[in-house]
């Protein structure tokens, strides 16, 4: 008996080896690479910060110069177009915003006894950019620079009355840089910064006060924005790669 349980168990090993060895080989799923976010398309967005600049205000006679700083929140959407050669990502951007942005400086000192005060307020701006980047994985590593103009507000006030205002679109160019991560082939987000410099432009405005009786002054300004954003591209989106088996 004990010699036929033995031959029963010898011959199932026996057979189920041999059974194993005519079934196909199973290999283990081969896992291909994700594909990088190709960053090619048009986009749009919206994109929310804050400014920190100053305006400098000068009137020729008498001679007086001052300056004093313009913060506040910046807000607004952003449409461009780009293209991808390898890891270079060639595109151009418009974007536009509203502020809340605002300063003023009191002076005792030029005209005494006089209180003056300059005060400036900033509506909108907008931006015409061109972009070059630097694609790697998911990010993207950008620079940017163009031509910008400020909705600007300006007025002068001599003991608490005001002696001039002006309302005008000063010219001027932004630069800088930020970086981009694609969170899926459609939606990306970034984080950027960018300097805005509008030059010196001359302003005539009426008043009867004496002592600016030339009825000119000269203003300056410049930010500076620290800002994020989200955008979505339009078009096709690109292939899903999935796992591969042999």
């Amino acid at each position: 008996m004990r010699k036929l349980t033995l031959s029963i168990l010898a011959f199932t090993a026996l057979t189920g080896a041999a059974f194993a060895a005519d079934l196909p080989a199973q290999k283990a799923p081969i896992l291909l690479p994700e594909a990088a976010p190709n960053w090619t398309g048009v986009y749009a967005g919206v994109q929310l910060g804050g400014a920190f600049g100053t305006t400098n205000l000068s009137v020729p006679t008498p001679a007086f110069n001052e300056s004093w700083g313009n913060n506040g929140v910046i807000g607004g959407a952003h449409i461009g177009y780009n293209y991808q050669i390898n890891t270079v990502v060639l595109g151009v951007e418009s974007s536009f915003d509203l502020l809340s942005v605002q300063g003023s400086e009191a002076n005792n000192i030029a005209f005494p006894p006089n209180a003056f005060n300059g005060s400036s307020y900033h509506n909108y701006l907008v931006s015409i950019d061109g972009r070059l980047g630097y694609a790697y994985k998911n990010l993207l590593f950008y620079g940017i620079g163009g031509y910008a103009f400020l909705s600007n507000n300006s007025a002068l006030t001599l003991n608490g009355i005001q002696i001039g205002a002006v309302s005008n679109t000063v010219n001027g160019y932004d630069v800088g840089g930020g970086i981009e991560y694609a969170i899926n082939d459609r939606w990306s987000a970034r984080a950027e910064y960018r300097y805005y410099n509008f030059q010196s432009n001359t302003n005539n405005f009426e008043t009867s006060n004496k002592i600016f009786s030339n009825h000119v002054f000269t203003q300056s300004a410049n930010s500076n924005v620290f800002r994020v954003g989200l955008s979505y591209k339009f078009g096709e989106p690109a292939p899903v790669v999935v796992s591969a088996k042999n």
